[in-house]
């Protein structure tokens, strides 16, 4: 398997400080060293005092030179990370009606996140921005219990029963995070009180600063305590309608209310850059 993997870069210098080390055999796709981490004072990690979104579903900055892709993204707590993934995978056609070549499998385990679902297939781009998003979690909530994630799409795609779409590579499903760090085991339902707000907006909102996302299908209950979270964190009203189709029922937002989706959400990636047979 091709190696690819996240590299941080400190205080906004890409690079600064950050030497590699060898992958460890058991996450190939991570860096093994990242640089000091520490634990957050309180509940909070630091963010910037005017949080901003970068357009959705524009990615930028992907260096196409080489085989070995490579894109910075900001996190939720402003620091600059670089992603860097071996380009070989395919998204051709429609999620609903395609299909996926050469798609890459996501580890069962790795930094911040558990896989329970059976077809572990994605395009190169949507393992690493899956894997990231879960490992910044883990960043900014040191010992916090791994997300869970579902089904991406079978090798090859096509037909992924019961989904009517996951056919790709480009869509994956992923449970929520519960309070008192409870590890879940498979997707459950939680009422608003049980939600950990915290870090499942921490998980989307690291996930929509890659730019790649198209679209999250979520719950309006969910949506509802998340937009709350996200207005309380400092974030502006005009943003969050872009973001959330709750309160307003913004039919161009990009998280939006589809009915079975109150245990987990499904996240939809763009078309990677490259795939000319890809359809949105």
């Amino acid at each position: 398997m091709a190696r690819f993997g996240l590299i941080l870069a400190f205080s906004g210098l890409l690079g600064a400080g950050c030497g590699t080390a060898r992958p460890r055999a058991r996450v190939p796709f991570l860096a093994d060293h990242y640089g000091p981490t520490t634990a957050p004072p309180s509940s909070r990690w630091h963010r910037p005092s005017a949080p901003s979104m970068p357009t959705v579903g524009a990615v930028e900055a992907v260096d196409t030179s080489s085989s070995t892709r490579r894109q910075v993204v900001t996190g939720p707590n402003g620091k600059r990370y670089a992603l860097r993934w071996t380009k070989r995978s395919g998204s051709v056609g429609h999620p609903a009606g395609g299909s996926l070549k050469d798609g890459r499998a996501l580890p069962d385990t790795g930094p911040g996140y558990r896989r329970i679902g059976s077809r572990p297939f994605g395009t190169d781009e949507t393992v690493t921005y899956v894997a990231y998003a879960a490992w910044v979690v883990a960043q900014l909530f040191p010992g916090t219990a791994p997300v869970v994630i579902g089904d991406l799409s079978q090798d090859g795609g096509g037909h992924c029963s019961p989904h009517r779409s996951h056919r790709t590579g480009r869509d994956v499903d992923i449970g929520y995070y519960k309070v008192d760090n409870e590890p879940m085991r498979f997707f459950v339902s939680l009422e608003s009180e049980d939600l950990d707000t915290d870090k499942t907006w921490a998980y989307v909102e690291a996930l929509l600063r890659t730019g790649a996302v198209q679209y999250i299908f979520m719950d309006r209950a969910v949506q509802e305590a998340l937009y709350r979270h996200a207005k309380k964190d400092g974030w502006d009203e005009e943003t969050l309608g872009k973001v959330f189709q709750y309160p307003g029922g913004n039919d161009k937002a990009v998280v939006r209310h589809v009915s079975g989706h109150r245990n987990h959400f499904h996240v939809r990636f763009v078309c990677p850059p490259e795939d000319e047979d890809c359809e949105s």
